[in-house]
């Protein structure tokens, strides 16, 4: 009977871990998604002046950065978290 039992706590722990990065994976990508759309809107609100002195490239790498920026953010609070609570079991 143990020897069921310790490989099917294994593999629940396993599933459970899995199941807890995909949900954090998606929220983390949530968080960005939502970043690069509140600046697209922002962008656009620009006058066209704007426009003719910015070059679209760099506007498309300034998007790109702090999106990617924002992402990474968040995957160092997720890990700090994870590891407080570690700590604390």
């Amino acid at each position: 009977m143990y020897r069921v039992v310790i490989p099917d706590l294994s593999l629940r722990s396993g599933a459970m871990d899995q199941a807890k990065g995909n949900i954090n994976h998606r929220a983390i990508e949530k968080v960005t998604l939502n970043a690069r759309a509140q600046l697209y809107r922002n962008i656009l609100k620009q006058d066209v002046g704007f426009f003719d002195k910015t070059k679209s490239g760099e506007i498309l790498r300034r998007l790109n950065t702090v999106t990617n920026e924002v992402g990474e953010v968040w995957r160092h609070c997720e890990d700090t978290i994870q590891n407080l609570c570690e700590m604390c079991e």
